[in-house]
């Protein structure tokens, strides 16, 4: 603020910025577009694999991009937790590290670290159906179901997958053709991968 005959108001201008105030945003007001474009995209996906069960769903894949601090990893806890909140048959949100798709142990950790007590009889036919067996270099992956169809998913799983621009390189790493297989929807279960990363991840 500045006045004709006082100047610019300097206590003022102390006042606003204040340390405590200057604290990180948890979430960014304004992201409702984003959010209801992500959920309209587990439903549809989630909606084709109650059609045709079994069958790929394809486009299972979320990619947000941005700079550092634009608040993607917020977004993703934001739509995390606003599932948990929600009707029983909202989808369930699970954020896992990159290296998670290593193997299939891992990701089966890593899943099960992050379910709701109440949904732990759901842990063995989400795992089943995202569950990696990873071969030689020279073939491709299979996310299958073990024991548990498809169907017995009543509720769309989501994967929330941070820090995306780490991707390896190499189109034979786990991580890459777990997400090749997520993306194309071969294993034949409602879960959809979002992923989230800086500018270039996209050509990552």
């Amino acid at each position: 603020m500045t006045g004709t005959d006082q100047g610019p108001d300097i206590e003022g201008l102390r006042r606003f910025s204040r340390i405590e105030d200057r604290e990180l945003t948890k979430f960014f007001v304004g992201r409702e577009m984003e959010i209801n474009f992500i959920a309209e995209r587990v439903g549809r996906v989630a909606l084709k694999q109650q059609e045709h069960v079994g069958k790929p769903a394809a486009d299972g894949t979320v990619l947000i991009t941005a700079i550092p601090g634009a608040g993607k990893t917020s977004l993703m806890r934001r739509l995390q937790r606003q599932w948990a909140e929600q009707e029983d048959s909202s989808p369930i949100g699970i954020p896992i590290d990159l290296k998670d798709l290593e193997s299939r142990d891992r990701m089966a950790r890593a899943i099960m670290d992050w379910l709701p007590g109440s949904l732990a009889d759901l842990g063995p036919t989400i795992l089943s159906s995202v569950s990696l067996a990873v071969g030689s270099l020279d073939t491709e992956p299979d996310i299958r179901c073990d024991g548990a169809s498809p169907q017995d998913l009543t509720r769309p799983v989501v994967l929330f997958i941070d820090e995306i621009q780490s991707l390896p390189a190499s189109r034979d790493a786990p991580e890459v053709r777990a997400l090749r297989h997520l993306h194309l929807g071969s294993h034949g279960a409602p879960v959809l991968a979002v992923l989230a990363g800086l500018a270039h991840a996209k050509d990552v």
